[in-house]
Order: C-alpha cells, then sequence, then structure tokens
C-alpha cells in the first residue's frame, strides 16, 4: 500500500511538471543562487514587461529579463562570489537601482521592487543588504560566508574546524576530519564540492587526509553552505545532512595574497604524566592569485600551500618514562581554476585540485609489538561545469568530474601480531598493509531548470562510476592470542589461536554504479507561504566482491515535502518545516572488509603448546 501511494506521488509530481509547463529555478542548494521577486507600483499593481537587469560588479556577468504577466522576475544559477547590481526600469516609471547587493550559495532570495510614476528620466539608487531570513525554503542550513573564513581563527587552517559553527554539527574527535550531523554518524554525512560530490564511496568520507586539510586549502574556499535537515530532492545518498563548498574564481581585478604561519613547538606546556616538553612544530606556507585573462570573459585563479609538521607523541609506560616518538607529516596541496563567459548565454567553469600528504609513525593500534605505520594519502580531482542559458525560463546545467583518492597505510615492519592475556599495552602497532591503491571516480550530471509563474521546477539525474584496488592485509603474518602469561602457557586449556589470510584474499577490486534522477517544484503559493515537494530515486549496483551476495536494492524512492511561511510578509521570519525519507548509500570499505576476513578470508588454527607450530616468544 505504502509503495503504490509512492508511485502515485512520483507520477504525480511527473505530470505536474508537464502540465505546468514549468516553473522557476528550484531553490536547491547548489554552488549558485537564484533571486525573484515582483515589480508593482505605488499601489501594489503588478507591472508586466519592466526590464529587470542584474550585473556582477567584479566580473561584469550580466542577466536581463522582463516581468511576466504577474509582474515576476527571476535568475537563476548566478555565482555568490562579488557583489551584484539590481537595475529595474519601465518607461513612465523612475528607475530604480540597488547596489552592494551579496548572496549565498543556495540561496533564493526575494526582492521586490516597487517603481514610483515619473514624467521624467530619473534613478532611484538604494544601497542595502539582501534579506537573510529564508523565506522560500523548508531546509534547516547555515552558510560559513567568505568573512568568516578571513576573520575567525581556523586550526591548521582547516575550513572543517568551521563547520562546527553550526550547532547540529559536531567534530569527531581532535586533529581528524570526521564530523557528526544532525546525530547521524561520520559517513552520514555528504561533502559535495561546486555542486558534485566529493564523497569516497571506499573510505565513506569526504575525499582527503584524515589527519591533514579538508581536501582543499584554505585560500581557495569562497563559501560554505551546511544543510542539516529537510534538503531537496536534488541531493541523494546521504541520511544526516549536506555539505556544499564553493571554490574561489578570479574577477576583472588582479589578486593575490602570500602567507607564512609558524607555530613554534618551544611554546608548548609539559603535557599530563610527561617528563618534559613534548613540542608541536609546525610551518605552513604558499600564495594564491587570481584575475582576468581576457576583461569580462576569461578568468583564473591559482592556489599552492605547503604543511610541514614535526610532532611528537609522549610515551607514559613505566618501562619507557619520558620517551618521545616522532611521528612526522607533511602536506602538498595545488589548485587551479579557470572561468570563460562564450556568449552571455553560454559559459565553462574548469578546476583542478591536488593533495600529497604522508605522515611517518601513524599509531597502528592496541595490539602487541609497538610500532607505527607510514600513512600516505593522495588525492587529485578534475571538475568542470557547463552552464546554458537556453532561454529566460529554461537553464541547463552540465557537469562532469573524475577524481583519483589514494590510501595507503603500510607497515615498518614484517611482524606478526600477538596479544597476551594480563599483559599492558605500550603504543600501538602496524602489522600489516591496507588501503585503496587507488580508487577512481567518475560522475557525470544534467539540471534542467525551468520556471513559469508561481511555480518552479528542476529535474536532472546522474551517474557515478567507482572502480576500487583495495588491499586489505591488516595482519598478513598471523595474529596470536595468548589466554595467559609465558609462566602458565603449559596449560592445555590456555591453547592459542593463529589467524592467518589467505593467499590471493587480501586484494579485491570492487565496482559500484549509481544511478539517480530526481524532480524538485516549488510553489509560490502567496507572497509569504511557499511549499516544496519533490522526489528522487537512486539505485546502486556493487559489483565484483566475494561472498557478499546481497541484491541489488531497488526501492530507494525518497518523496519529501516541506513549506516555509513568513507570517508578516516582511522577510524579518519565518516558521518552516518538512518531512522526507532518506536513503544511505553502502559504505563500500565495510563490505569489502567483511569479504576479506569473512569465513573464506582467513584461516583459523587452534594450537596446543605440543605442537610444533606453537610460537616461540
Amino acid at each position: 500500500m505504502i509503495l503504490k501511494r509512492v508511485r502515485a506521488l512520483v507520477r504525480g509530481v511527473c505530470i505536474l511538471g508537464m502540465v505546468l509547463a514549468i516553473a522557476r529555478p528550484a531553490a536547491a542548494q547548489k554552488p549558485t543562487f537564484d533571486i525573484e521577486g515582483v515589480v508593482t507600483d505605488a499601489q501594489q499593481g503588478v507591472l508586466p514587461g519592466a526590464t529587470v537587469t542584474l550585473q556582477n560588479v567584479a566580473t561584469g556577468l550580466s542577466r536581463e529579463t522582463a516581468t511576466d504577466a504577474d509582474g515576476r522576475y527571476v535568475f537563476t544559477s548566478l555565482p555568490p562570489a562579488g557583489q551584484y547590481i539590481l537595475q529595474t526600469a519601465l518607461s513612465g516609471f523612475a528607475t530604480e537601482r540597488r547596489e552592494n547587493l551579496t548572496f549565498n550559495a543556495g540561496q533564493r532570495a526575494v526582492l521586490d521592487v516597487t517603481l514610483r510614476l515619473s514624467a521624467v528620466q530619473e534613478t532611484v539608487t538604494v544601497s542595502g543588504d539582501t534579506p537573510v531570513v529564508q523565506t522560500t525554503s523548508a531546509e534547516v542550513t547555515r552558510t560559513i560566508e567568505s568573512r568568516d573564513l578571513t576573520t575567525l581563527p581556523v586550526a591548521e587552517r582547516n575550513y572543517f574546524r568551521l563547520l562546527t559553527l553550526d550547532s547540529n554539527v559536531v567534530a569527531r574527535g581532535p586533529g581528524t576530519n570526521g564530523l557528526y550531523v544532525g546525530g547521524g554518524d561520520v559517513w552520514n554525512f555528504g561533502t559535495y564540492v561546486d555542486g558534485t560530490s566529493n564523497f569516497s564511496k571506499w573510505l565513506t568520507l569526504q575525499r582527503a587526509p584524515q589527519r591533514g586539510s579538508a581536501g582543499f586549502a584554505l585560500e581557495t574556499v569562497s563559501q560554505v553552505q551546511i544543510i542539516t535537515n529537510q534538503f531537496s530532492a536534488e541531493f541523494g545518498g546521504h541520511s544526516a545532512g549536506v555539505m556544499n563548498m564553493i571554490t574561489k574564481s578570479g574577477s576583472n581585478t588582479y589578486a593575490g595574497a602570500a602567507l607564512l604561519v609558524v607555530r613554534p613547538g618551544d611554546l608548548d606546556a609539559i603535557p599530563p604524566l610527561a617528563t618534559q616538553k613534548v613540542p608541536f612544530n609546525q610551518q605552513q606556507f604558499g600564495g594564491n592569485l587570481g584575475g582576468p585573462i581576457v576583461h569580462d570573459r576569461v578568468f583564473f585563479f591559482g592556489s599552492y600551500e605547503r604543511r610541514r609538521e614535526r610532532s611528537q607523541v609522549s610515551v607514559t609506560s613505566p618501562e619507557a618514562p619520558g620517551t618521545i616518538i616522532p611521528t612526522p607529516a607533511d602536506e602538498d596541496q595545488g589548485h587551479i581554476r579557470g572561468d570563460v563567459r562564450f556568449s552571455p548565454s553560454q559559459s565553462l567553469a574548469v578546476r583542478y585540485n591536488m593533495v600529497r600528504w604522508k605522515q611517518d609513525n601513524e599509531s597502528g593500534g592496541l595490539q602487541l609489538p609497538g610500532t607505527g605505520y607510514i600513512w600516505t594519502n593522495n588525492v587529485d580531482t578534475i571538475h568542470n561545469m557547463w552552464t546554458s542559458i537556453v532561454s529566460d525560463r529554461v537553464l541547463n546545467e552540465v557537469r562532469g568530474q573524475w577524481s583519483r583518492y589514494y590510501d595507503l597505510r603500510a607497515a615498518k615492519c614484517d611482524c606478526v601480531q600477538f596479544n597476551r592475556t594480563g599483559y599492558s599495552i605500550t603504543g600501538g602497532v602496524a602489522t600489516g598493509t591496507w588501503g585503496v591503491i587507488p580508487e577512481d571516480t567518475w560522475d557525470v550530471s544534467d539540471t534542467v531548470s525551468l520556471w513559469r509563474g508561481a511555480h518552479s521546477l528542476k529535474m536532472g539525474g546522474g551517474v557515478t562510476y567507482d572502480v576500487t584496488t583495495q588491499r586489505y592485509l591488516p595482519n598478513q603474518n598471523g595474529i596470536y592470542n595468548f589466554a595467559g602469561g609465558p609462566a602458565v602457557a603449559p596449560n592445555p586449556n590456555l591453547y592459542t589461536q593463529a589467524f592467518a589470510l589467505v593467499p590471493g584474499q587480501d586484494v579485491i577490486y570492487p565496482k559500484a554504479w549509481v544511478f539517480s534522477g530526481f524532480v524538485q517544484d516549488d510553489w509560490r503559493i502567496s507572497h509569504n507561504l511557499t511549499l516544496n515537494y519533490g522526489v528522487r530515486y537512486d539505485v546502486e549496483l556493487v559489483k565484483d566482491i566475494p561472498d557478499w551476495p546481497a541484491p541489488t536494492d531497488k526501492n530507494n524512492v525518497d518523496p519529501r515535502v516541506g513549506f516555509n511561511w513568513d507570517p508578516r510578509g516582511d522577510q524579518k521570519w519565518s516558521v518552516h518545516g518538512g518531512a522526507g525519507r532518506f536513503t544511505q548509500q553502502n559504505p563500500i570499505f565495510t563490505i569489502v572488509k567483511g569479504a576479506v576476513l569473512g569465513r573464506h578470508g582467513i584461516v583459523t588454527l587452534a594450537l596446543p603448546p605440543s605442537d610444533p607450530a606453537f610460537p616461540v616468544f
């Protein structure tokens, strides 16, 4: 019965989109913003045929449209960087010009205009900010703006640290990039960069070093938007929330910066239980430059940053009091972006981003003996977005991306892991090698936005192909568990068990196809009430994982509905809410780990002390 209702809802949304022929761009959270409004006279009568022009001061980008029969206008998919000017003109009325307008990614601003009669040609200039209260969307969202990124102190210059400014976001732990959002686990949180997923299906986190940066240098970030509840049907695969980060682009003005950040370890205090200082030395340096190649048409932006960390950890064991173990790390980040405006209706944005991160002596775990491992993370991403204005009521956006994520954690010794009851543990161990070498992901998506009257419609779909070379060899030489100390080892009831991986089972090549589609409509029922509703469908095909015969989940139909009500119609406060179904994608790492360590992945032996294979330590 429920499935029949869902199918009926899907058909209803699609039929509605066809009949309306339709609609303003949906207020989905994307790397651009939308703006709409109604043009009226002093008596609140609508003014059709008024010319409305929106211009970006920094890049010269200009859009022009005419109000429809209801006096409505709309602009869609505009870059949020820089200030804008909105000008409205109609014969017989004074031209109104609004300056110093700023917008956020994913925002759908409402700017109504009132023109007054004028017998002579004149222009009324108004300077002011756009409304800060969202009155057209049910989403629970917060934007980390450019001024926050430049004025707030940020640990390690990692923009992920600022996401905890949202009360629904909690850091997983110090020094890591994992986040708990809205009560969900770290892999329930989706990360997007410039509107395309930056989520590693293998890692089930963003493609970035887990103890370094968040994958992009702070100087490359323009804005960050966090949606923690009621995100639209445009986003799927995540159940807790999504983040959309916007990268910087060049403008008509050459601008750049150089940076040097030094954290001297000599200023550190002696930690509790330590006998001496455990200095943490870190240096970061780099720079960026952006500007025009062809005025108003072609722009560039580039950035490079290096982080050199010389950290240590202190051993508190009585056997080695005060011992300091070095754990050095180095990271390089490079970024370059180009924007080309071929015509007023055709534009292209292309960027490349890379990260190289390596740490020595990363702690392995709570087993014996005590050694560390070498952790290497490399990330490469090429992204492009083509925007086409088909008409003043139809806009098309095509995005494509290739990314490679390399994560290898290699043992520094060819040793065996063993655990012995009654013995305490100091330090960690890395008795194996595991990681993804590499994970390649291809993403292609297309979104069409249409508008007419009080309705909006956005529809689109995408395909993601993920192929991984995954090695999971955590204990290639075996694990020995002793039930007692050496003095009681001869006891026949305290046998040991040895675990070893079956040869050839340590490397798996999983592949995943994800197909998705959505329809989202935003119906502005009145000037102070908007209804948001839509539906999406995702199907995920996971292949080439041994001993994982789970069938393909084909019932991921996710309907969503919400509302936003502005009681006084003054954009000062609003009441919004909604409900929906959100489907979480499969965590490939967990599946592969289960396959490798499953019944065909390891050999388990019970060895009595009399057995010749019983280990002697």
